[in-house]
């Protein structure tokens, strides 16, 4: 999208440059790029040669420079970082205009005189847009991307809007994205990244092979091992009903660890890739062929041509034209009562590219080579799976996985989890989550330690003293009917109390509290409990729930 108005992205590069200077803000900066384009992060970042590269740089990096600087709240500043640094450097009137922009998806509806108007597919609004030229766009088009106001009431897209022409095909699949995954919410920019482009991270990062691809190699390799046909297929069935592939490939990996002197990381990657096809794709293996008929007799003289004979001639036919070799088996299967496109249409409409990924097989395998499936750890670390798939945009590979999920997976064992048992449950979760870790590094090469010691330094690092405080709060006074528990951000701590921020009022209070508190509190953290004004002070009475300042934004 290409526009004649610079202030917005003149002001855009100048607090990213600001950022860059700040030692702290530009380690988040670099946390940030690889949470927003994953596995493309490389290949954004460098610089190609071409000016088709040069411009593909120049768009992403705008991208995510709004992103940063307009939506995701900095653990460094606290805050979307637009405001705190627009007014470091002056610029607080400026900064209004960036953070009254939307970003959407937008369909033109209206193009006639030298006006464009579009419509936002997330809530049917519509706007006037300048600085676009008539004659560039057509009714139908889809943008994707960010609309800034204008003093003229009109908006002016981002010089990183993607322009779809024709793009109705992609609105409709944008709406049904939209109904999947049933957000009260909009969409922020990165999560619009990866719904509309289908973040190339996930795409590489498990090449999906065609399934029988998967399944061939996986047959020449059992047959190598001395596996009959039938007994290859009897496994395929098994491998694409079995909800965890260690139930399938425990007792084969064994027999062959003992019967032969096959690759056995080999088998392992066969079976785990063909699990993750089948289950993916909702696909299972054809079914086991049954015993051929027996040879009919010869045909006797005058009989009439049979089917076979009419497919055989056929293909002869087609190949001494010339035919494609594609062709002539499509019109053989239509002879044969075959419709291909069934199945064609069977694997689009269950291909789902959230499903996509390696951190649900990997776990499977942690848990198998571990002996682990039914204990504590290994329960965590299948909801840990189940927490990806029910996000608004999962993250279903292992190595994408940031440290705001683990975060967050550690957190609801500590707010599900008994008052007096809650350090101990997320000690355990966090010690399931190291070994995994410390599992994935050592067999898949990934580097994992530095996004668990980044949810250290969140959640994890405060759990002790938080739960204690927890239970020094806490009373037995049960809640009276429709009371319902608020949430507090603690000021100060002393020794006449603890001064908290009411957050949904943004009135502040002093609680008497328990001797010893301000060793267990500290300021910025979280409090969630129920008030009770009924004294001379107000005070907070039954249970009482302290949390780092960190998941404020986690508990919605």
């Amino acid at each position: 999208m290409q526009n004649d108005f610079t202030p917005q992205r003149t002001l855009l590069r100048d607090l990213l440059a600001k950022v860059e200077e700040d030692p702290g803000l530009a380690a988040e900066l670099a946390r940030a790029r690889r949470e927003f384009f994953g596995a493309d992060q490389a290949e954004y970042l460098a610089r190609g040669t071409s000016k088709a590269d040069r411009d593909r740089m120049d768009a992403a990096a705008n991208r995510f420079a709004e992103w940063f600087l307009l939506e995701r709240e900095s653990d460094v500043l606290g805050e979307v970082p637009v405001r705190a640094l627009a007014e470091r450097m002056g610029r607080g009137d400026e900064a209004e205009d960036l953070e009254a922009s939307v970003a959407g998806v937008f369909v033109v509806d209206r193009v006639a005189g030298g006006e464009v108007r579009v419509r936002d597919l997330q809530d049917e609004r519509s706007y006037d847009l300048e600085g676009v030229r008539a004659a560039t766009v057509s009714v139908g088009d889809v943008l994707v991307g960010r609309l800034f106001p204008l003093a003229s009431g009109a908006y002016l897209p981002s010089q990183a809007c993607v322009v779809e022409p024709r793009g109705r095909e992609l609105a409709e699949a944008f709406r049904q994205d939209l109904v999947r995954l049933g957000l009260q919410r909009r969409l922020n920019q990165a999560e619009l990244e990866r719904v509309m482009v289908q973040s190339l991270a996930q795409q590489r990062a498990q090449p999906f092979r065609a399934l029988e691809r998967v399944e061939a190699d996986l047959d020449a390799f059992l047959r190598h091992a001395g596996r009959s046909p039938q007994d290859i297929r009897r496994l395929l069935e098994a491998l694409a009903g079995a909800e965890r592939p260690a139930v399938v490939m425990g007792p084969l990996l064994e027999e062959l660890a003992f019967d032969t002197n096959v690759d056995l990381e080999l088998a392992r990657r066969l079976l785990l890739e063909a699990w993750n096809a089948y289950h993916a794709r909702g696909r299972a293996p054809a079914p086991a062929p049954r015993p051929a008929p027996p040879e009919p007799d010869p045909p006797t003289a005058g009989a009439g041509p049979t089917l076979g004979s009419d497919v055989a001639a056929r293909i002869e036919r087609g190949l001494a034209r010339g035919q494609d070799v594609e062709d002539v088996f499509a019109e053989v299967e239509g002879m044969l009562g075959v419709d291909p496109s069934e199945e064609e249409d069977e694997d689009a409409a269950a291909l789902d590219p959230f499903t996509i990924g390696d951190l649900e097989p990997l776990v499977y395998e942690y848990l198998w080579e571990t002996a682990t499936e039914d204990t504590a750890g290994g329960r965590a670390l299948r909801r840990l799976v189940e927490m990806q798939h029910e996000a608004p945009v999962p993250k279903t590979n292992l190595e994408y996985l940031e440290a705001e999920d683990l975060t967050r997976f550690l957190l609801q064992i500590y707010l599900q989890s008994p008052p007096e048992q809650r350090h101990a449950a997320v000690a355990d979760a966090h010690d399931t989550l190291r070994r995994f870790f410390a599992w994935g590094e050592a067999t898949q090469d990934f580097r994992l330690q530095p996004t668990l010691e980044e949810c250290d330094r969140a959640f994890y690092d405060h759990v002790e003293r938080l739960a204690a405080a927890s239970l020094a709060l806490s009373s037995t006074v049960r809640p009276r009917a429709g009371e319902r528990p608020q949430l507090f951000r603690v000021l100060a701590v002393g020794d006449t109390g603890t001064e908290v921020l009411l957050i949904q009022s943004e009135e502040n209070l002093l609680l008497p509290g328990p001797a010893g508190l301000a060793a267990r509190l500290h300021p910025g953290d979280l409090l969630l409990g129920l008030l009770d004004r009924s004294g001379k002070a107000p005070r907070l009475h039954g249970m009482v729930v302290a949390m780092p300042g960190s998941v404020e934004r986690m508990l919605g």
